[in-house]
């Protein structure tokens, strides 16, 4: 994947973190540990649903570990070994 390619991931992974965090009241801050940033099991749920959506992926049942989904380049690698 080239550099624009990853920009483009990571601008569509942080919408959906925005849209997720937003619907629960709190502003995405950018920071990089997301459940420092109030994401919680619902939320991670909420995120895993709009991950599926927008990169057209099913993320296996052994891969919804909170820790897939605490970071952006946790959230990059979990996409990548889905859509695999």
């Amino acid at each position: 994947m080239d550099s624009a390619e990853t920009i483009d991931r990571t601008q569509r992974i942080i919408s959906c973190v925005k849209e997720v965090l937003g619907g629960m009241g709190i502003a995405y801050d950018g920071a990089p540990d997301l459940l420092k940033s109030g994401m919680n099991s619902m939320a991670t749920l909420q995120l895993i649903l709009g991950l599926e959506a927008e990169f057209d992926i099913s993320i296996p049942d052994e891969m919804l570990d909170l820790s897939n989904f605490a970071t952006l380049d946790a959230i990059s690698n979990t996409i990548d070994a889905a859509a695999t």
